[in-house]
């Protein structure tokens, strides 16, 4: 019968091995956070301004008169 011997840590579990080693949560910095909402912004902003001017060239498209054809 073996026991623990001295200087040996107790073994815990079958695969001691195979256990995930602890990972402290990540801290990222406040720039990098801010990087994805600012870039989501701006893509919002440039489809609503996009849509805006479609918006308008067809208004000016429409009361436009053909008349000097």
């Amino acid at each position: 019968m073996e026991g623990i011997k001295m200087g040996q840590a107790p073994q815990q579990g079958p695969y001691p091995m195979y256990q995930p080693a602890y990972q402290p949560p990540m801290h990222r910095p406040m720039s990098d956070m801010m990087r994805g909402f600012v870039s989501d912004t701006i893509l919002a902003l440039a489809v609503v301004l996009g849509l805006l001017l479609t918006w308008v060239g067809a208004l000016i498209w429409g009361f436009s008169n053909d008349t000097d054809v």
